[in-house]
Order: structure tokens, then C-alpha cells, then sequence
């Protein structure tokens, strides 16, 4: 069974004349480009240990095999603004799982991009505990009226954002949570 014992937020920013070359530079920037990534979706295991993403990027191997949540967004439109990010939302009671959720935007904000992300992740965790949150409320306030229920213990999130290039070039934001598992934690070979 893989259940991820560990997790860290980064992100990156890349651009190149070709889309696919930008997207690597974009990864290489995010410390991700020389593992064989597998996307998948968004939750956040119980008891998953989040670290920082030096922790993190020490225990990556080449050419291994990991599994992220992973946002994207790309242009190649001269001064276009990209923005991609993950928000994430963790329960109080450890032995429920939370919630990861990736975002992509166009001419937004850092800010906004990532409190729209962070909203998402907020918004699904109170729909598996249960918690009817008013649709009218702002993202603030979902997570404040969340946190008042005393049943979250954090959310965050993470954005890159980079306006296109001046020459047309392909400019790719990325975020991602990237997962460590337990056999990772092990001795090096």
C-alpha cells in the first residue's frame, strides 16, 4: 500500500521557445524535473507529516517514480499573467485525511490565485466533516467559520506566478505537494 508519510509544497517557473522545454525549466525550478511524476488527486493522508521543501528535495532520487498534486498553467502571449497553485487544508483530528487542491489562473493576482486554491482545499475538507459553509461567504470567511468550528488545524498555500514573456516565448508556472513515502526515509543506496 502506498500511503504518503510525508509531504512538501514547492513550486516553479520556467520559459523557452518550446512549451514542453519550458514546462522542464519550470519543474527543475520547483526541484522536480528528475523524478518520473505521477499526478494524483487530492487528498491529504491522515498523520501525513508536512516539511519543508529542502527536507523534502533530499530524499528524491532520480529517476523515481513520485507522486505530487500537481497545478500548471502556461502562455505564450507577451506580458500574459500565469499563476498556478495548490492550497491545502488538514483536519484536527489527525486520524482524518485533508485535502489538497491545485488552481490555475490567467491575469490574477498571487494572492488571489492562492486564496482561491486555499479556498477550494478549505471548502471540500468541511464538506467530508460535514460542515455546511455559506456559499456567500468570502474565502476568509469559509476558513474562519471553519476554524471556528474547532475542526481545522491549517491551511495554507502556495502560488508561482510569472507574467509572459516579452518575446512570445512559452512561460509555465507550476505548484505541486509532492509525497514521500516510507521506503524513501530509508538508508540511501
Amino acid at each position: 500500500m502506498l500511503v504518503p508519510v510525508q509531504a512538501y509544497l514547492t513550486r516553479g517557473v520556467g520559459v523557452h521557445r518550446e512549451q514542453l522545454v519550458a514546462f522542464e525549466l519550470a519543474l527543475r525550478d520547483a526541484g522536480i524535473a528528475a523524478q518520473n511524476l505521477v499526478a494524483v488527486s487530492s487528498i491529504l493522508p491522515p498523520e501525513c507529516e508536512l516539511i519543508e521543501r529542502q527536507q523534502g528535495e533530499e530524499l528524491l532520487r532520480a529517476g523515481q517514480i513520485l507522486h505530487v498534486v500537481l497545478a500548471r498553467e502556461e502562455c505564450n502571449e507577451p506580458r500574459c499573467s500565469v499563476g498556478a497553485a495548490i492550497g491545502i487544508a488538514r483536519p484536527s483530528n489527525t486520524s482524518q485525511h485533508g485535502f489538497i487542491a491545485e488552481h490555475g489562473a490567467i491575469d490574477q493576482t498571487d494572492s488571489k490565485i492562492a486564496s482561491h486554491a486555499e479556498d477550494l482545499a478549505v471548502t471540500m475538507l468541511a464538506g467530508t466533516l460535514g460542515i455546511d459553509l455559506d456559499e456567500q461567504l468570502d474565502a476568509a470567511g469559509r476558513a474562519h467559520a471553519l476554524e471556528n468550528t474547532g475542526q481545522i488545524a491549517r491551511h495554507d498555500s502556495i502560488c508561482a506566478v510569472a507574467s509572459g514573456d516579452e518575446q512570445g516565448r512559452w512561460t509555465v508556472v507550476v505548484a505541486a505537494t509532492v509525497f514521500i513515502m516510507e521506503w524513501m526515509l530509508g538508508p540511501r543506496g
